[in-house]
């Protein structure tokens, strides 16, 4: 089963969807700008792409367009503290670039590391739903290995505490994330049974196997573990920390569960 950032990115976008027929007399290929908007900003450290697009645009996520076509950017999604930002027009559209090219308010090369840029929204808002929660359907879950209980027969347990679980581990690798079934996902229309949501608990290190008891060491823990948590792989591929929302299709039909 996927992570859950496909379930919370498909509702950013039925979110977006619902929001477009509100501003239907506005075309799609059309920037409507806010009434108030500046004519240049500086880039500061700790603003996001979404900030300032909501200064002036009013549909923020239209970000790539207002400045899409602006040669003077490397990358068009990469902009830098100290960046002076000008709203100008090109073939009747608005559209934002650099003054002269690039400016800096500091005589410093043009040595820009990625992890300097300013995210699209902070990585520290999303993170939950792109790495910490996961969805499983009914036969997943019951195949996940689950705790049965920890050293000197406590009822939970916390980081530096050892815990065993009964199963397979789905990927024998040595670091496996502790998570505890959190809801039920329903259709509201139909009724159907969609899958259950988890959220992580902790990471653990595997110790040892013998048969289908697997023996963990809790190294790090947000809650107690308890017996019937379920235990699952971390995820070896990395987030990525520069997200861009986008605006969804217009023929997207979905439901927000």
């Amino acid at each position: 089963m996927k992570q859950l950032v496909a379930g919370f990115l498909g509702a950013l976008a039925m979110c977006i969807a619902l929001v477009m027929p509100v501003q239907a007399d506005v075309r799609k290929d059309t920037l409507a700008l806010q009434d108030n908007h500046p004519k240049t900003y500086v880039v500061v450290k700790g603003d996001t792409l979404w900030d300032i697009s909501g200064m002036f645009l009013k549909t923020p996520w239209k970000w790539p367009q207002l400045w899409g076509f602006n040669q003077q950017i490397d990358n068009p999604h990469l902009i830098y503290p100290g960046d002076v930002l000008t709203l100008k027009w090109v073939n009747g559209q608005p559209r934002l670039v650099l003054n002269d090219g690039i400016i800096r308010l500091s005589p410093k090369a043009k040595v820009s590391r990625l992890k300097d840029a300013i995210p699209a929204i902070p990585l520290k808002d999303i993170i939950g739903f792109l790495s910490d929660n996961i969805v499983m359907d009914s036969d997943e879950l019951t195949a996940a290995p689950y705790i049965v209980g920890s050293t000197n027969n406590r009822i939970v347990a916390g980081a530096g505490d050892r815990v065993y679980a009964r199963g397979t581990l789905v990927e024998d690798y040595s670091r496996q994330n502790i998570y505890r079934p959190a809801r039920e996902y329903i259709d509201p229309v139909t009724q159907e049974h969609l899958g259950y949501e988890l959220f992580k608990i902790g990471e653990a290190a595997v110790g040892s196997k013998t048969d289908d008891i697997i023996t963990l060491d809790l190294r790090k823990t947000r809650e107690e573990v308890s017996a019937l948590d379920r235990v699952y792989p971390s995820q070896k591929e990395s987030i990525q920390s520069i997200f861009y929302p986008s605006s969804a299709e217009e023929e997207i039909d979905g439901r927000i569960l």
